[in-house]
């Protein structure tokens, strides 16, 4: 019994020695694991950042539609839903429509100070040259001008200006910013690029030399540096498949690079009485065929148009025949589709919405904000499902 204790004691003893080593041991290894826990820590976030993005590539989405997308409401809520889960952060492409004096989203503004003349494409009275926005400013004398832009919901340290050749660059009036002027040539148009040191919300600028021929812009594109994913938007009121069958147009698109382009068109298609099935799909088609000659990599998505309703508040029948065009065209063509007829309830689902006094603007044809970010949101889920 005596020899007990001491038993337990030089137990305790050897368990009190072998805890000192393994406690050495393992300060030793920490200490010396020190670097490795810090490069661990570096490629994690970088598998992070790759896991976030999900792409092996820049993914720009071009995006044309009609009035639906031109009030900016409708992209905005495409914007937000993909910046949930993707890393879209600049607001794209941005279009003079304040300068061209018509309706534009509230998210961006662009103004000067002196007035522009405008043109934008209409398939009626084609202009003769046309810029990456769908329509240019123009002016002809030679008088200095400056320009505002400010993006009220995304800022951006990366401002690309499309201009003819022969128009003054902009340059800072205020603040800073390193110029790259264009050199590459698309059509009329060249592209410099402002970088920016620090994010910004809103930029001033001058014609950095005095015009001697008037000056004509294309349009303007705000980014972030290294930004992997981009959404650019060009909607015009009235607009049709065939109004975006301007060559000229179809050229300057390679500017953004568009891996994925989304067409929402068929509400003004739908107004005649009696759409011809053949004549529509001839439009649609030669648009898609024009789009996939100079981006033939690009992958496709149709939207069918909301369903809507005549002046006369009498339901639109020929929306139906639109999207059933476009579900035909799709499935031959092999183009992704999101049927938003089919979504918000066709007919039935229309006149339900219509009574309910929130979904609809009074004409019928257009939407309310609640209506306009519902189907935003739609768009972009459905972009998320093709992109991921």
């Amino acid at each position: 019994m005596k020899g007990l204790p001491r038993l337990l004691y030089h137990r305790w003893q050897h368990h009190l020695l072998t805890l000192a080593l393994l406690l050495f041991v393992s300060l030793f290894v920490a200490v010396a694991q020190v670097p490795s826990i810090k490069i661990d820590e570096k490629k994690t976030a970088q598998l992070s950042a790759m896991i976030h993005r999900s792409f092996p590539q820049k993914i720009s989405i071009l995006h044309l539609g009609d009035s639906h997308l031109q009030a900016g409401v409708l992209p905005e809520a495409i914007r937000t839903t993909l910046a949930r889960e993707l890393p879209l952060e600049g607001p794209g492409l941005i279009i003079p429509y304040e300068l061209a004096r018509t309706n534009g989203p509230r998210s961006y503004q662009i103004q000067s100070s002196v007035k522009w003349n405008s043109e934008k494409l209409f398939i009626k009275r084609p202009p003769l040259q046309v810029g990456l926005s769908g329509m240019i400013l123009s002016k002809v004398d030679n008088s200095p001008y400056t320009f505002t832009i400010s993006s009220n919901a995304r800022p951006f340290d990366q401002l690309i200006v499309y201009r003819t050749p022969s128009t003054p660059s902009l340059v800072p009036s205020i603040g800073s910013a390193t110029l790259i002027v264009g050199q590459k040539k698309i059509g009329n148009f060249v592209a410099d690029t402002l970088l920016y040191p620090t994010e910004q919300r809103r930029v001033f600028l001058r014609n950095e030399q005095t015009p001697t021929q008037g000056a004509t812009y294309g349009g303007f594109v705000l980014l972030k540096q290294k930004q992997s994913i981009e959404y650019h938007v060009i909607g015009i009121n009235g607009a049709m498949f065939s109004t975006f069958t301007h060559e000229g147009f179809i050229h300057q698109t390679s500017w953004v690079h568009p891996t994925h382009i989304v067409l929402s068109f068929g509400t003004n298609e739908a107004q005649a009485r009696e759409i011809s099935r053949s004549g529509f799909e001839q439009q649609v088609m030669q648009l898609i065929r024009l789009l996939r000659k100079q981006h033939p990599k690009a992958t496709f998505l149709l939207t069918t148009p909301p369903p809507s309703f005549r002046r006369n508040r009498a339901y639109n029948d020929q929306i139906e025949v639109v999207s059933e065009v476009l579900r035909q065209i799709a499935v031959r063509e092999n183009l992704e589709l999101f049927d938003m007829y089919e979504a918000l309830g066709c007919e039935e689902g229309a006149y339900n919405r219509r009574q309910e006094g929130d979904y609809y603007a009074y004409d019928g044809v257009h939407f309310s904000a609640y209506g306009y970010t519902h189907q935003g949101q739609l768009i972009g889920k459905a972009l998320l499902d093709l992109l991921q």
